[in-house]
């Protein structure tokens, strides 16, 4: 994709946003899910950071109706990012809890998501100090997916 500034990332957008009524016609609420992370991905791109974590959480809502746990994972990760420059805590948090969520189900990381998931763990923990880093993904793996989202910020 090009630059937002030569327009790619807007006409992404209208793309999946044409794409996302076509799967809402056809009643496909997994691709619908799935849509909603990758338009949230495109508002991160362009630092709509409001717009990406209500995206975001959407996604998770239909993820958790349809008891989608890897794609639960996967939006509790890109959400981690969308929060992580308000509150660097409460993203570790969400990380944790992701983590152990991966774990439970067996999950992997798809290969093509390891970089970026691996530089934003690196940028919380230079944030946040090794030990605050810590402490705040320890307390994340120990909770809920939906008790971790309770403590992100609106």
């Amino acid at each position: 994709l090009s630059t937002p500034r030569t327009g790619g990332w807007e006409a992404a957008r209208s793309l999946h946003i044409e794409a996302l009524a076509i799967l809402e016609e056809l009643g496909d609420t997994r691709g619908v899910a799935r849509l909603l992370t990758h338009l949230a991905d495109l508002a991160l791109a362009a630092g709509d950071t409001a717009r990406a974590r209500g995206l975001l959480r959407q996604s998770l809502a239909i993820r958790q109706d349809l008891g989608d746990m890897p794609g639960l994972t996967s939006a509790m990760e890109s959400l981690a990012g969308a929060v992580a420059g308000d509150d660097a805590e409460a993203a570790a948090r969400l990380h944790g809890a992701a983590e152990a969520l991966r774990e439970a189900i067996r999950g992997m990381l798809p290969p093509q998501a390891a970089a970026a998931h691996d530089k934003g763990l690196a940028d919380l923990e230079a944030r946040l100090g090794p030990e605050r880093y810590e402490a705040a993904r320890r307390q994340g793996s120990s909770m809920s997916p939906n008790e971790a989202l309770a403590t992100l910020p609106l």
